[in-house]
């Protein structure tokens, strides 16, 4: 891990983006606004290390760094890049946490039992 490695990329399919979860350590989210963080619980998925800003779901995502700034958030890029033992500590938290809150056979039951009450 390391600085040097870091890349911000957009335009990306589906399935690119899921490669590069899975070949990093760490996931960075530094949006204004952000109704849900629907990337924060695919990254969490897979295991990775999350800094966000605080935005959507962050703040209640375990494992998840929540910063309020650009330097705040450096901070932590280097905290995490530097302690990887917390890094990976970090990513299995993320990743418990959001297979337990947030799986998608559990969400269509429960949308199953809305429509049916309707």
């Amino acid at each position: 891990m390391g600085f040097r490695d870091v890349d911000i990329l957009y335009g990306l399919s589906r399935n690119e983006v899921y490669q590069l979860y899975d070949n990093s350590d760490i996931f960075v989210l530094g949006s204004d606004w952000e109704s849900f963080s629907l990337v924060l619980c695919e990254a969490g998925a897979k295991g990775l290390a999350a800094i966000s800003t605080d935005v959507g779901c962050a703040r209640n995502l375990d494992g998840c760094l929540v910063v309020k700034d650009e330097i705040e958030m450096a901070e932590a890029m280097k905290r995490l890049c530097v302690d990887k033992d917390l890094c990976i500590e970090n990513g299995k938290k993320m990743k418990s946490f959001v297979m337990q809150h947030f799986r998608t056979e559990d969400k269509v039951l429960q949308l199953e039992k809305i429509f049916g009450e309707i």
